[in-house]
């Protein structure tokens, strides 16, 4: 076994040093030579390609049935429709688009033009999907990518949650095609997480800010993830099959107006429980289906986005044996359990956008969306356990501790009836307008919110220890909330003379529990040059302020008792950066590198209990972030993209009236490394293999009301390697293709967690015959094979 993970590993970095040698580059420009933004189709072998924001496109040919092919693009209001033979042999292909009868004034060419200068904008990684659509991770997520983002820290390959540069879980904001996006409220592990909203089957395009985000975007601290769902152009559709996920959609063009796209996906991860140290009987149950169509009228469109999410989650735990400590003072945790803990969460979200087109430069959105959501934990657990001195026993078949001498003995018992609905209904206006004569861009919006919530609490917890029964927590309260939120933004962006670029604008927003009012300025710049190299280079700094009203988790405390008084939490932010574009192996990669510094007021401070956020329930803090973050992206091996990212912060909290100053928060993890490379075999692109690595210095912990303890605690460094191999089966053949009607089949063989490491996630808290407590870690999967199949037609 050992072999074939080095020859695995040795394979990696052979394929590495390798490079294609079929790859066809080309260029689509417009009249004035300048590189045009465009969706491209080979018909030979029916596969979309999109330029990128220079007009550069490229794939590999050695799939085709001959060494010439066609491409079509159907055209636009910006551009004419062409469609021409290629030689691959033409290696100097550019192909000069003629502009349609509208001028560049229109809106799809605005659109264009928005997309070419991302690369102005701070904090923005724009990721390729279909490029990353095999990357091993144990469930295809939209959320596995973030890990690859800069600044994000997951350190749970089962969580959909994430930490963006210092911030909780709480502060991330996701829109789909503008929609604003919920996630359950009680979720409490990364083993009970399920699907996150985002199908990848679905998505054509992936933007994430770390940082900086213009005011258009809502009221949160940390990120922004906006994610754009595909415009098919034909038929298609694709059904995946693993030992962890299934999921299916389909994408049809009823016509050139009119479009719809469907997808479900279930994930059963029993399989990988099994690799759990708690031994016992775990059936995670998650099913999610979601729909959007749309529909272009003369003058407008509309858009219905639906979802229904059914997670299922319940555990019998039966054993477990923890051994913990340093190599030679080992510590044994051994327990048995009774009794089973059943959660269940049904999400139903939904919406509906109107788009009308006053005319050429003024545009406008209306988006009434909602989310009702049903979440129940019942828990009923009862445990015995033994706390002792161990020793290393070593035996012709293992090696094992064995107990010695006993430190403690007890039991504990949980039990929960907890019950949550919630209900949003938001309200959107957006508009948009181009001033003919200028490089001048206005957008502004109203959104009002109106949400309702029903907590209902039943649970308590004791501990027997020694004979004394302590009751640890009860909590029994029926909590109700009803609030109004609204908010009002404006933003002016402006050309300068093409190379420079300014945004500035302002959020204005309201709460009605606390009858809080804000004002968030932002200003952002960057400039595009040229420096002694010939290189591209863009300078970016960006400044503003961000208010985070709070939502019902930040409200209720420790003790579940809701305080409606609190004041938005606010962020002071700056950030410097700078981008390059430069030429390795003779492809262009990009580099980037930005410092940044936050500090916030109005506080709300909190404690992470597995990975479910429990708030302290007052603005009693004030905080500080302050790191830096470095990325290079590009084609390592023609063709693949790959990328690496390091990442370096320190975020501390005062809570005030307290002696202990500045200490580390939940979220401090000083330094991370992630890196995705993909390599195919020489001459043989459809034959890939990647590597996805994960790196993160350990996180402070302490127990619940014992935050002061952060500052000398900290858990082991979260490593993870995931490998793996794939083949993809085309059908050139075009009456076989013509009679299976499928286009495609990926063979995927994952080893996830390649260097099998023992990753903690939480840790539980047991107290000796003395009343000492010691922390005991809970950890993640072991290693595991994912075998999957995608049948794409």
């Amino acid at each position: 076994l050992m072999r074939f993970y080095l020859l695995s590993l040795f394979l990696c970095i052979s394929f590495v040093t390798t490079s294609a040698q079929s790859i066809f580059k080309g260029r689509v420009v417009d009249a004035e030579d300048d590189g045009a933004l465009l969706l491209l189709h080979i018909k030979d072998i029916d596969r979309s390609l999109l330029s990128d924001i220079d007009g550069y496109f490229s794939f590999d040919y050695s799939t085709l049935p001959d060494s010439s092919f066609t491409l079509i693009f159907n055209g636009s209001s910006t551009y004419q429709a062409f469609e021409t033979t290629v030689s691959v042999r033409d290696t100097n292909f550019v192909y000069r688009v003629a502009y349609s009868i509208i001028e560049r004034t229109t809106a799809d060419l605005r659109d264009i033009n928005q997309r070419e200068k991302k690369i102005t904008e701070v904090s923005v990684v724009t990721v390729d999907i279909e490029q990353v659509k095999h990357m091993s991770m144990p469930v295809p997520d939209v959320t596995g990518l973030l890990k690859n983002m800069i600044g994000v820290v997951s350190n749970s390959e089962l969580s959909t949650t994430y930490s963006v540069r210092g911030g909780s879980y709480d502060e991330n904001m996701i829109y789909v095609n503008d929609f604003p996006i919920y996630r359950p409220f009680l979720a409490k592990s990364g083993q009970q997480d399920g699907l996150s909203f985002v199908n990848i089957d679905l998505t054509e395009s992936v933007e994430f800010y770390a940082g900086g985000w213009a005011p258009k975007f809502g009221d949160k601290l940390s990120s922004v993830l906006d994610i754009g769902y595909k415009e098919p152009i034909k038929n298609g559709g694709s059904v995946n099959l693993g030992l962890l996920t299934n999921t299916g959609h389909v994408e049809r063009r009823i016509d050139s107006s009119s479009y719809y796209l469907m997808g479900a996906r279930y994930k059963n991860a029993q399989y990988l429980f099994s690799t759990f140290e708690t031994d016992g009987e775990y059936i995670p149950r998650f099913i999610d289906v979601q729909g959007l169509y749309h529909k272009n009228f003369k003058k407008s469109s509309i858009e219905v986005l639906g979802s229904a999410a059914f997670n299922r989650f319940t555990v019998r735990p039966s054993t477990r044996e923890t051994s913990f400590g340093t190599s030679t003072e080992i510590v044994q945790l051994t327990m048995a359990f009774d009794g089973q803990e059943q959660l269940n969460y049904n999400t139903f979200q939904g919406g509906v956008k109107y788009n009308y087109k006053f005319n050429e430069n003024h545009n406008a959105k209306f988006i009434l969306s909602g989310v009702h959501s049903a979440e129940r934990e019942f828990q009923d657990i009862e445990g015995g356990y033994r706390l002792c001195d161990a020793e290393i026993s070593l035996t012709e078949d293992n090696r094992r501790e064995e107990c010695v001498t006993e430190r403690g003995v007890g039991s504990i018992f949980n039990h929960a009836r907890n019950t949550l609905n919630v209900d949003v209904v938001d309200l959107q206006y957006r508009s948009y307008y181009h001033q003919d004569t200028s490089d001048l861009f206005h957008e502004w919006g109203l959104e009002i919110a109106s949400e309702n919530i029903n907590d209902q609490l039943y649970e308590y917890n004791f501990a027997d220890s020694s004979g004394y029964v302590t009751e640890l927590t009860s909590i029994s309260n029926d909590l109700k909330l009803n609030a109004i939120r609204g908010s009002a933004y404006y933003q002016l962006k402006y050309y300068w003379k093409e190379d420079m670029t300014f945004t500035v604008g302002s959020r204005a927003g309201y709460w009605s529990p606390s009858k809080s009012l804000f004002v968030s300025p932002r200003l952002s710049w960057s400039k595009t040059a040229k420096n002694k190299k010939n290189q591209k280079v863009v300078n970016k700094f960006s400044v503003g302020v961000y208010h985070q009203p709070p939502f019902y988790r930040e409200l209720r405390n420790l003790n579940a008792e809701v305080n409606t008084n609190l004041a938005p939490q606010v962020a002071y932010s700056a950030i410097l950066g700078r981008d390059k574009i430069l030429m390795l192996w003779g492809r262009p990669f990009k580099m980037s590198t930005e410092v940044y510094a936050k500090y916030l007021d109005n506080v709300i401070p909190y404690e992470v209990d597995d990975v479910k956020i429990r708030y302290y329930g007052h603005n009693n803090a004030h905080a500080y972030v302050v790191g830096g973050d470095f990325r290079i992206a590009g084609e390592i091996i023609k063709g693949e993209e790959s990328w690496v990212n390091i990442g370096m912060l320190s975020t501390q909290e005062d809570i005030e009236g307290d002696a202990y100053g500045y200490i580390r928060r939940p979220t401090d993890q000083r330094f991370t490394v992630s890196t995705f490379i993909q390599d195919h075999l020489p001459n043989n692109p459809t034959v890939k293999v990647n590597l996805n690595l994960v790196y993160g210095s350990g996180l402070p912990f302490a127990p619940l009301n014992k935050y002061y303890v952060r500052d000398v605690t900290k858990s082991p460094a979260y490593r993870r390697v995931d490998l793996g191999f794939s083949k993809l089966i085309l059908f050139k053949d075009r009456e076989v293709k013509k009679n299976a009607k499928i286009e495609s089949i990926w063979i995927t063989l994952d080893i996830l967690n390649l260097l099998g490491v023992s990753n903690t996630i939480s840790y539980i808290w047991i107290e000796d015959f003395n009343g000492a407590e010691y922390a005991v870690p809970n950890t993640l999967s072991q290693r595991f094979v994912n075998l999957k199949v995608s049948v794409n037609f």
